[in-house]
């Protein structure tokens, strides 16, 4: 089984993949595209470059993270979870879709995540844009666009129409709500008991 991670910057995604690889007792822990792989990382480094991203054709930057998001399925989400593990992820196509206008095609002739659709989970925090926000703040990036919160709102949007898409293509999703009163641990239980129960369900086919 497949439990990935999406949602807006903010909403809590590093945090509930971690708990939830704890909870599950997942020794591989959780999995990120631009932090577990050498491909990964050497995309992740080429991208945080102010130069390169200037003298980048947008068709590059698209095709080099769709390469990072290829590295980490290809070489270990799949073969993984081909082993009978339950493999937590941080962002994949929900945030490929949303971040870099991807299409669910690129995605599967690319990652062959396809093989492996009907036992994958796309758990989607769903977390105010406000509130989001707060939380970028609080991590102390002092870069912020004027305009973030307006981006957030047209991200929340295009996640939204993208799970759409994403359920028609026959992918498994999942809204859990982030409230902002939730304590960390407290939205960890009830995200856990839902993931949880979808689990059971897919092992006991």
């Amino acid at each position: 089984m497949i439990v990935v991670f999406e949602g807006l910057d903010g909403s809590g995604k590093s945090t509930q993949a971690r708990l939830l690889a704890e909870a599950l007792n997942e020794p591989s822990g959780f999995w990120h595209p631009f932090n577990e792989t050498y491909t990964g990382i050497a995309i992740r480094d080429m991208l945080q470059s102010p130069r390169n991203i200037r003298a980048m054709h947008p068709a590059t930057r698209y095709h080099l993270i769709l390469a990072a998001h290829t590295a980490l399925w290809r070489d270990y989400v799949i073969p993984r979870h081909k082993a009978g593990n339950i493999v937590v992820v941080d962002r994949g196509l929900l945030s490929f879709m949303t971040y870099n206008a991807g299409t669910i095609e690129d995605w599967e002739r690319a990652t062959g995540a396809d093989e492996a659709k009907f036992d994958t989970l796309h758990v989607y925090l769903d977390a105010t844009p406000a509130t989001c926000l707060a939380r970028i703040k609080e991590r102390g990036d002092d870069g912020l666009d004027p305009n973030s919160l307006h981006v957030l709102h047209e991200q929340q949007a295009i996640y939204e129409t993208s799970m759409a898409q994403a359920r028609s293509a026959g992918y498994h999703t999942l809204v859990c709500s982030m409230s902002e009163r939730a304590s960390v641990q407290g939205a960890h239980k009830h995200l856990y008991q839902q993931v949880n129960h979808w689990l059971a369900g897919r092992q006991g086919r």
